[in-house]
């Protein structure tokens, strides 16, 4: 998590934040809903995407709770959601409730990164211990077996990059699963063709 601003008059929630003071977090966006905007470090991150890079789950689901789901998609300064900041720090249990509240998890930032790329890169970094990589697989799997990820080129691209054969070899079954599913369409449809009308008249 990166260093909380100081001498500001966002140094309140800020506190709150580091020291895991949910309920008062949650009354000072509910007193300013602006407070969720607040930026922070090179990045600028909002409160949301540092609450969600953490493991403080329980308080990014009060958050989450209260917040326009709309402000889900808050971005950085690179173009990350919150979802996204969830993925590189392989936050599961985060990405996750973010998602399930309604996340896109196919946005990009300005990169051209989706979720599935900057977990790929999070998992990794040369910091990251292998009994780690499940909770960064665990995003994956999710985001795309779940809330329906589409496996981008990027995200092949980032494993191959970290000569990750294995998650590259899972990208590409799931990604070539996508495009059959895609390419035989609704039950009942022929490819090329629009499914047949099934008249509820008598």
């Amino acid at each position: 998590m990166s260093t909380f601003m100081t001498g500001t008059t966002q140094q309140g929630i800020w506190n709150y934040v580091e020291n895991g003071q949910t309920e008062l977090v949650v009354q000072a966006l509910q007193k300013d809903p602006k407070q969720l905007f607040y930026k922070q470090g090179h990045n600028e991150d909002s409160v949301l995407h540092v609450i969600a890079a953490s493991s403080n789950t329980e308080m990014l689901k009060a958050v989450v709770a209260i917040i326009d789901p709309k402000d889900l998609e808050t971005r950085n300064k690179a173009g990350n959601t919150a979802v996204m900041s969830s993925g590189v720090h392989g936050e599961a249990a985060n990405a996750d409730v973010l998602l399930a509240a309604g996340a896109n998890p196919n946005a990009v930032n300005q990169q051209g990164e989706s979720l599935l790329s900057k977990t790929v890169k999070g998992m990794n970094q040369d910091d990251v211990r292998p009994v780690e990589r499940a909770q960064f697989m665990r995003i994956i799997e999710t985001a795309i077996d779940k809330y329906g990820a589409k496996v981008d080129d990027k995200a092949i691209a980032m494993a191959d990059t970290f000569e990750d054969d294995k998650t590259m070899t899972y990208l590409e079954g799931k990604r070539s699963a996508q495009t059959s599913a895609a390419f035989k369409g609704p039950v009942g449809a022929t490819p090329g063709r629009a499914a047949p009308v099934v008249s509820k008249l008598g």
